[in-house]
């Protein structure tokens, strides 16, 4: 998978670090590991910091949003997608479109700091003293 999960604040805060190409089945997978994370989180919001800094190929936009959850989980809190660099134009678009079609809490960042201060102001229920730094990190090599 061209993504690594963990829990940035268990059960409340997801960080995803996406890189390399991306596929529709690469997206399907993302889709329902997200689902997954939201019935594990116990009744709690689950907010998600996708890093998509390092995504070198979307696949059509058409096809993508073909396989976008519908609606949203109860469970499901802010999805905060960080990406900064040439490519941050298009993504954005791409993210609107979904964030529309789906009506989803989606917002683009421009660094995870950035997104990290939005859940401080968004979500006053957020364990901070819980959070773990190391997990912001990119656990992978960026050419993998």
């Amino acid at each position: 998978m061209p993504y690594h999960m963990d829990w940035y604040i268990e059960k409340q805060i997801l960080m995803v670090h996406l890189h390399g190409d991306f596929t529709v089945e690469d997206y399907v997978q993302y889709f329902q590991d997200c689902y997954a994370a939201y019935n594990a989180s116990e009744g709690h919001k689950v907010h998600i910091i996708a890093d998509s800094s390092f995504v070198t190929h979307n696949p059509n936009l058409l096809e993508l949003r073909r396989h976008v959850p519908k609606g949203t989980h109860t469970n499901e809190g802010w999805v905060l997608n960080v990406i900064s660099g040439p490519s941050s134009r298009l993504f954005r678009f791409v993210l609107n479109t979904i964030s529309n079609a789906s009506q989803k809490q989606i917002r683009h960042m421009n660094s995870i700091p950035q997104a990290i201060e939005f859940l401080r102001d968004m979500d006053s229920t957020l364990n901070w003293d819980l959070a773990r730094p190391e997990v912001l990190e990119m656990p992978i090599p960026v050419n993998a």
